[in-house]
């Protein structure tokens, strides 16, 4: 099925494919960086199987790992237009949903009655898919150490209800925050008022996990290279062992096979 605005899938799935083009596409660009070039292939195999499912055009050019410029103007591109698509449709189907539930005729009779996949779809993509290619974005511009419009983007999305934002917009928050304090032409105060946002972003993003993602969401904070400055501080440490510990008890008080409602993340 396709929304009447911008002709783009109704599919979770597509916009998933979509933000797993740009985010690789900045991890090729830090492979390039390493002179990596075995991963450089790895990245570029799932890149060229993300762009082919959802037909979006070439994926980077043989060699294109060794220029880390074409590769941020590339994901640059990818995240800017991943997060117009999800705007449009964020709009079509609140349209869609404000109409009917101004409607008096009987949900039968309603010309325009959006169904649950579509205000699922709605949910999904205003507080995931939207705010991560708005930090993917941000993060292309940090790249580039375009720092004042990165920033602003971080902070207008820093300044929405941390509730109405997926626990992985938070784990993305945190990265670029931790990158960012890292910047070598910061001075201490805001380098430190940045780490103290990072661990604001942790915390968020650990009590916002669903239960099911949490032994995931560990092995990530444990390994992810990019908060590779953050695990060295007590706190950060501290937050990691309450929360595994926390873990553990959940999964030893839970049934093996629970009926956890499945989460659109």
């Amino acid at each position: 099925m396709r929304s009447s605005t911008g002709n783009i899938p109704l599919d979770p799935n597509y916009f998933r494919l979509r933000y797993l083009v740009a985010a690789q596409l900045l991890n090729l660009q830090a492979s390039a960086e390493n002179a990596n070039r075995v991963r450089d292939r790895e990245f570029r195999a799932r890149i060229e199987r993300a762009l082919e499912a959802v037909g979006i055009g070439d994926p980077p050019a043989a060699g294109a790992g060794s220029d880390p410029k074409k590769l941020i103007e590339r994901a640059l591109h990818e995240a800017r237009e991943l997060e117009e698509e999800a705007s449009l449709v964020i709009g079509h189907l609140g349209t869609l949903r404000r109409r009917a539930e101004a409607s008096r005729l009987p949900r039968l009779l309603r010309r325009s009655q959006p169904s649950s996949a579509d205000l699922k779809l709605e949910v999904f993509l205003a507080g995931t898919v939207q705010p991560c290619a708005m930090v993917l974005r941000a993060g292309a511009l940090a790249y580039r150490r375009e720092w004042a419009e990165s920033d602003r983007i971080v902070d207008e999305l820093s300044g929405r209800d941390a509730e109405e934002l997926s626990y992985r917009v938070h784990y993305n928050l945190l990265c670029y925050r931790t990158v960012r304090s890292e910047a070598d032409d910061l001075q201490a105060l805001e380098a430190a008022r940045q780490s103290q946002l990072a661990m604001q972003s942790l915390a968020t993003t650990l009590r916002l996990c669903p239960v099911r993602r949490r032994r995931e969401l560990l092995y990530w904070l444990e390994k992810d290279p990019t908060l590779e400055p953050l695990r060295e501080s007590e706190a950060f440490k501290a937050q990691l062992k309450t929360y595994e510990f926390a873990v553990e008890e959940k999964e030893a008080s839970s049934p093996p096979d629970g009926d956890e409602e499945e989460d659109e993340d």
